[in-house]
């Protein structure tokens, strides 16, 4: 396991691409030479944004494993021991930390519906695909933009916590029966196991009945408890994990993309990169390669009219 540790100088930290006095962010893997597993570490005082790259088990304190991948955002709370599963591959994963007043002054813009407290002990969230877009383009503006605009990243950061708290607080007024808490315990173990498969055959056209075998499921009855657990298709469901894994190799054409995450063609790739992000493929990356951060920010600070937000 990774030590998940965000915001502090010492030791083992996650080193941070910008920091200021209300919002810190960051970009790491594993460590070369890390374990399987290490001691967990505290994530330090501020609460943080965890958005994962691939298909990782994570632990937050004291609770079961959780699988997460590139659709989904996972809180940790403040001074919370987490650890994230290091896998076949180093873990790669963002993270964006804020100083608590702050994020309890956007929390309240939702008035009792949302609490820090509540959102950052939340179940991994789903994120809408503006909000995937907007998260990654502002990551790659960091990385990129020497120095970056204090102003561009703040105000996107706010809007990213603002969407994922919005999220988390819709997903956690759904509560279930006492006596359905065992199969839905037994649905969450199956429908993760059947995520983890999709993701490691992404460049494959895959059945439902081959994918339900992994859950042990009627193919019926599989398609069924995973759109009620993730809200979307099993079609759309892998088709938005491509596409979110896709934003990450900017650096590749449409070619190679399309051939990679089990596209048809390349027109195939990138109609539903259009459809999913409301912008194409080739304005993204040409945007993203030549730097034009001042065209970027149209897409940084677009609403969530397109791509709604799905409960996890």
């Amino acid at each position: 396991m990774v030590n998940m540790r965000m915001d502090s100088n010492e030791g083992d930290c996650w080193p941070a691409l910008y920091r200021s006095d209300t919002i810190a962010l960051g970009r790491v893997g594993a460590p070369a030479d890390s374990g399987e597993r290490a001691a967990p570490s505290r994530t330090g005082p501020w609460p943080s944004l965890v958005f994962p790259h691939g298909s990782y088990r994570a632990r937050r304190a004291e609770e079961r494993e959780r699988l997460l991948d590139p659709t989904r955002v996972f809180f940790v709370g403040a001074n919370i021991a987490g650890s994230l599963e290091k896998g076949a591959a180093p873990p790669r994963v963002d993270w964006l930390a804020f100083e608590p007043a702050f994020a309890a002054s956007v929390a309240s813009s939702f008035g009792e519906r949302v609490t820090v407290e509540a959102a950052f002990s939340s179940k991994p969230t789903a994120m809408s695909s503006p909000g995937c877009l907007r998260q990654r383009i502002l990551f790659a503006y960091c990385v990129d933009c020497e120095p970056p605009d204090p102003v561009v990243v703040e105000e996107t950061a706010l809007q990213i916590l603002h969407d994922s708290l919005l999220a988390a607080g819709s997903s956690a007024g759904e509560t279930a029966s006492a006596k359905r808490h065992q199969t839905q315990d037994a649905h969450v173990e199956a429908i993760e196991t059947a995520r983890r498969f999709i993701e490691s055959h992404l460049d494959e056209r895959i059945g439902i009945a081959r994918v339900a075998k992994q859950a042990h499921m009627s193919p019926h009855h599989f398609c069924r408890v995973f759109r009620s657990h993730t809200g979307l298709t099993v079609n759309a469901y892998t088709n938005r994990v491509r596409l979110y894994r896709a934003l990450d190799e900017l650096d590749r054409d449409s070619y190679d993309l399309a051939a990679r995450f089990g596209f048809s063609d390349r027109a195939h790739f990138s109609r539903h990169f259009l459809r999913l992000f409301g912008h194409s493929f080739h304005r993204v990356r040409r945007l993203v390669a030549r730097e034009e951060w001042d065209q970027i920010r149209t897409i940084l600070h677009a609403d969530e009219r397109r791509g709604a937000i799905v409960s996890a």
